[in-house]
C-alpha cells in the first residue's frame, strides 16, 4: 500500500469567446482567475494480480464575479453512477460564485490480470484515440472545451476488459452504466487493435445515450515523422 500526491497552483488571464445565441449576458473580459488543486492517490497491490486505485482532489477556484456569473462551474462529472456533493462552499450556487471549494472522488477502481486478460472495475480512465489536437472518436470522456490542467484525465465509472491478440493487438470492451444506473444514459463500447502493413491500426464501435458512433484511428512511421489520422462518424 502506498500513497502519494501534489499541490499545484495556477494563475491565468481569462477572454471569453462570444457565443452565439448565448442566453446569458456575455462578459468582455480579460479577468484574471486562479486554480489551486491538492490531489492524492493511493495504490494497492495484492501480489495475485489483484491491484487497487484511488485519487480524491480539493480545488480551489477564484474568479471575478462577472465572469463566473456568465460561465458557471458545472457540478457533476458525467458518466457516473453517483457522487459527493461536489461543492463544498458555498454549498448553494457554488457554480456562480466567485470563489469555491470543490472536492472530486476521482479515482477508484479495482484490478483483476490473470494471464489471459485485464479486467477493471469501478472509477477508471478512458481515453480513444492517438490524435495530439482533436479526437474525434474520444466522445465518452474528453476533456472540456478550456481546460488548462489536462494532467488528469476525469475518470468515470465502468466495467472494462482488455484482451491481448498476438504480438501487437488487443480487444478491448467496456459499459458505462451512466447516472444512477440508468439504461439510456448508459454506453457501451467495443475496440480492436491490431498492425497492419506496418500501420497501427484501430477501430473502434460505441452507444452511447442513444447515439452510435463508428470510428477510425491510423497511426504509422513516415521518414523520420510519425503520421496519425483519426476519423468518427456518428448516427445521432
Amino acid at each position: 500500500l502506498s500513497f502519494k500526491g501534489y499541490f499545484k497552483t495556477y494563475l491565468y488571464s481569462v477572454k471569453p469567446a462570444k457565443a452565439r445565441n448565448f442566453p446569458a449576458p456575455q462578459p468582455d473580459g480579460p479577468y484574471a482567475a486562479s486554480e489551486s488543486k491538492f490531489r492524492l492517490k493511493s495504490y494497492w497491490d495484492g501480489g495475485t494480480g489483484l491491484k487497487a486505485e484511488a485519487a480524491y482532489e480539493l480545488v480551489f477556484t477564484a474568479r471575478d464575479g462577472e465572469l463566473a456569473a456568465a460561465r458557471p462551474l458545472a457540478g457533476g462529472y458525467g458518466w457516473r453512477v453517483s457522487d459527493p456533493d461536489n461543492f463544498l462552499t458555498p454549498a448553494r450556487g457554488g457554480g456562480t460564485a466567485p470563489r469555491t471549494l470543490l472536492q472530486n472522488l476521482d479515482r477508484l477502481f479495482l484490478t483483476w490480470s490473470p494471464a489471459p486478460f485485464d479486467l477493471y472495475a469501478g472509477r477508471q480512465p478512458l481515453a480513444f484515440g492517438s490524435a495530439r489536437s482533436v479526437n474525434p472518436t474520444d466522445v465518452l470522456a474528453p476533456y472540456p472545451f478550456g481546460t488548462i490542467d489536462t494532467e488528469e484525465r476525469r475518470w468515470v465509472d465502468a466495467l472494462r476488459l482488455k484482451a491481448p491478440n498476438g504480438e501487437m493487438g488487443e480487444f478491448d470492451a467496456g459499459w458505462l452504466p451512466g447516472e444512477g444506473w440508468s439504461q439510456r444514459g448508459g454506453a457501451g463500447f467495443l475496440r480492436g487493435r491490431g498492425v497492419f502493413k506496418d500501420t497501427d491500426l484501430t477501430l473502434l464501435a460505441a452507444s452511447f445515450r442513444g447515439n452510435l458512433l463508428a470510428g477510425l484511428d491510423l497511426e504509422r512511421r513516415l521518414g523520420g515523422a510519425m503520421l496519425r489520422a483519426e476519423a468518427a462518424q456518428v448516427w445521432a
